[in-house]
């Protein structure tokens, strides 16, 4: 069987799930059932459906304890299995880190880390440029966590960042954060004014 994710970003807590495969389980399951079938000495119907339902190769369940995954290098998690006569399996896997991740706001990841800014757009046509890259707009907490984090050159210098967070429920004003101002929060934005993004995934 397999286990996601297998990939996280630096301080991300993650939780581990077991997917599909088979295991041993699934020849040395069915403890149960075999005890009764071996007792009744015959091929008692229910105990063979038991048996049957056992070695179809579906887990019920799975856990793991949450990993918070370091600053460099990979971190190796068990995750344990159980099928519905109660065998349980192990399996392990390694997680790697993303290099795409925002510092300190785990799990936020950046569109693209090569470039300062994704464009310069009206709220609208920033919203629907980030979501043909398979992106969005952050929130305006994550930017402000995105701004407070931020390193040297990771972001032009400009008065103001778009979020994707309405001001006050509105539809025609939205927040945003200005990064070379503390990282305060700036409320009541035009959409249709023209202000830096960065997309997030």
């Amino acid at each position: 069987f397999s286990v996601a994710p297998t990939t996280a970003c630096a301080g991300e807590t993650v939780t581990f799930t077991a997917t599909g495969g088979s295991s041993y389980c699934f020849t040395h399951s069915c403890s149960a059932c075999q005890h009764n079938l071996y007792d009744s000495g015959n091929d008692d119907p229910v105990d063979a459906a038991c048996l049957l339902e056992n070695d179809s190769c579906e887990y019920t369940s799975s856990n793991s304890y949450p990993v918070v995954m370091p600053d460099s290098g990979s971190v190796t998690v068990w995750v344990r299995v159980r099928n519905a006569a109660g065998c349980t399996d192990s399996v392990s896997t390694t997680v790697t880190l993303l290099t795409d991740c925002v510092t300190g706001c785990a799990p936020l990841r950046l569109y693209q880390t090569t470039a300062q800014s994704d464009g310069y757009m009206t709220w609208a046509n920033a919203k629907a440029h980030c979501e043909s890259k398979g992106a969005r707009l952050p929130n305006v907490d994550e930017l402000r966590c995105m701004c407070l984090h931020k390193a040297d050159g990771e972001y032009i210098d400009d008065y103001l960042y778009w979020s994707i967070s309405p001001y006050s429920g509105s539809t025609t004003y939205y927040q945003g954060i200005i990064f070379d101002a503390g990282c305060s929060v700036s409320n009541h934005i035009p959409a249709t004014d023209t202000r830096n993004f960065r997309c997030v995934r």
